[in-house]
């Protein structure tokens, strides 16, 4: 695996840095796709890919340094925007779209042990929603709703409980909640035992609120100024990090405080999951509506600045250089790996290229290790939310607010790609 080294966060230690990686296979660009810690790394499940947006259904698996196509016996029918979280026994999924349309949404549960997927009949279910936010709370399951497959927006509160093979939802009424919102962001917080909630929007302004969840009821953390509809988020060890319009900021317990430094590109559609095993956050594809490009780009959150270290030996001869996203066999060719950990310059500005060496070295803000066909340029980042290493961080864009706003995600999809409105 090679990577990209970008500048960290702050030059003084204690700070967070995302790092663009390269592994030796990449799987195909996509967005609104699905993903959670597993116990041995991160699974990721479906999707919309293409010019067609195609709806996908293939597991891939991350080890930390590689992304695995998996072919389990049993598996959902293809969709999107499905959510997944982990209670430290096995992946929960919940609904999803198998169409672009809304009212293709299901309310299907299913689950993963690390092998194969299995279908489940839960007691109770909830209504099948669009943007429904699903994480693990301490003791349990909580789902906060989204949108009807009529576009209306929902705010009901949902837990999930298992005694033996059984499943159960129960419907929670608390006496404060979040309300009527679509698009929010929610994952668990490890550090203190809650499930965090942030953003969306009801079809109005954006939300900039927090919440937590503790099990039992709802408090309102109140409103810190960074707006998070479709933004994404996740726990990264130490706390939330959240990613919107190009920044990332990191909960901080009373309020968002803003990263510096080099962000994935994009507007929307990515997807982020804490990987509690290699203490680090992965982000994987999203859209660039800028250039309409549907992005396969694998990016690492480390909480600390550290980057992510190389997994095995480089090839003898390896020429240093990043290859393009557009170079024949990107997305299948194995890439080269990085051969040592290196040390990143704080005023590096330049992350587009680096200097050939026969032992790879590093140029600043360049690449580490060898030429190959898994790399890829920067690209667009879409907006997500993820927790890494115990903080939250949190990814975003302005179009998917729009799209929620007006109840039409997919069609805001397809004009940020090709410049045009679809019917």
């Amino acid at each position: 695996m090679t990577y990209q080294v970008r500048p960290p966060a702050h030059a003084s230690g204690g700070e967070g840095a995302w790092y663009q990686v390269h592994p030796r296979t990449v799987p195909q660009g996509r967005y609104d796709t699905s993903a959670a810690f597993d116990g041995t790394g991160v699974v990721m499940f479906g999707g919309l890919a293409g010019d067609t947006e195609t709806t996908l259904g293939e597991t891939w698996t991350w080890d930390g340094g590689d992304w695995t196509l998996r072919h389990p016996v049993r598996s959902p029918s293809p969709r999107w925007g499905a959510q997944l979280a982990w209670d430290g026994t096995e992946v929960v999924l919940f609904g999803g779209n198998t169409s672009r349309r809304f009212d293709s949404a299901t309310n299907e549960l299913w689950t993963w042990d690390g092998n194969t997927w299995t279908g489940r009949s839960a007691l109770h279910p909830p209504p099948a929603t669009t943007d429904a936010r699903l994480a693990y709370d301490g003791s349990g399951f909580v789902m906060y709703t989204g949108q009807t497959a009529q576009g209306d927006f929902t705010g009901s509160t949902w837990t999930l409980t298992r005694t033996g093979q059984t499943y159960s939802w129960t419907e929670r009424v608390t006496p404060t909640s979040p309300g009527t919102r679509g698009g929010e962001e929610m994952s668990y917080d490890r550090s203190r035992n809650v499930a965090l909630l942030t953003g969306g929007t009801n079809g109005g302004p954006m939300y900039d609120d927090v919440w937590y969840w503790d099990g039992t009821s709802w408090s309102n953390r109140g409103q810190f100024g960074v707006p998070s509809s479709g933004k994404t988020m996740a726990f990264d060890g130490v706390t939330e990090v959240l990613l919107a319009t190009g920044q990332t900021h990191t909960w901080t317990g009373n309020g968002w405080r803003e990263q510096a430094g080099v962000t994935p590109a994009g507007n929307g559609g990515h997807v982020i999951a804490e990987d509690e095993r290699h203490s680090n956050v992965v982000l994987f594809g999203g859209y660039n509506g800028a250039n309409s490009t549907i992005l396969d780009e694998t990016w690492i959150w480390s909480e600390n600045g550290v980057p992510p270290p190389p997994t095995s030996p480089p090839p003898i001869g390896g020429t240093g250089g990043p290859t393009p996203s557009n170079a024949p066999g990107h997305g299948t060719t194995p890439g080269i790996e990085a051969t040592r950990t290196p040390e990143v310059s704080p005023t590096a500005t330049d992350t587009s290229s680096a200097t050939p060496a026969a032992t790879p070295t590093l140029a600043p803000g360049g690449i580490v290790g060898g030429s190959g066909g898994g790399g890829g340029g920067p690209g667009g980042i879409p907006v997500i939310v993820i927790v890494v290493l115990g903080a939250l961080v949190l990814l975003g864009g302005g179009g998917l607010a729009f799209a929620l706003a007006t109840g039409r995600l997919e069609v805001l999809r397809s004009r940020l790609r090709r410049g045009s409105m679809k019917a």
